[in-house]
């Protein structure tokens, strides 16, 4: 299994109501790919694991000071902790910013957001084809993936 599945997806960004972020992975490629939820964009505590950066106002060269929080994940991760995202399907999450989170005040005008992080597991195939050894395993696994990801800033009105 190549590595190079994991460049075939690709992570965008939307408003999608008054202070909601839809993040979204879309994937490019022409077999299923799964995706561990942890520390993705499509992990609902993205923002709070300081995966989401804003800039407000979108040209400010430091981010928007968030409280970043560690959290300690019951080992093996279950089902709901995966999605598979089929060739040319997209995955979509939304994060919430809300106070005391996020100072609101502050998302006035242009705001630019940016996504890095770690995709911690991946695998080439849909999810009820992953095995529990596999799971307890994670990206140690044979068939496991993983890797660097990033997402170019995007200026969202607010």
């Amino acid at each position: 299994m190549s590595s190079g599945a994991l460049s075939h997806l690709t992570v965008s960004v939307r408003k999608s109501a008054s202070n909601d972020l839809a993040f979204s992975v879309t994937n490019n490629h022409d077999e299923p790919i799964t995706l561990l939820r942890w520390e993705s964009p499509l992990d609902p505590l993205a923002l709070k694991l300081g995966k989401v950066k804003l800039f407000a106002p979108a040209d400010s060269e430091e981010a928007l000071d968030i409280p970043i929080i560690m959290v300690r994940r019951k080992m093996p991760p279950g089902q709901e902790s995966l999605v598979t995202i089929e060739p040319g399907a997209t995955a979509e999450s939304s994060i919430e910013l809300k106070e005391p989170l996020v100072p609101i005040d502050k998302l006035k005008g242009d705001v630019k957001v940016s996504y890095q992080g770690r995709w911690v597991s991946a695998w080439q195939k849909r999810a009820d084809k992953i095995s529990p050894k596999e799971l307890e395993d994670l990206n140690a696994g044979e068939e496991a993936l993983s890797g660097d990801y990033s997402m170019e800033p995007v200026t969202i009105n607010f």
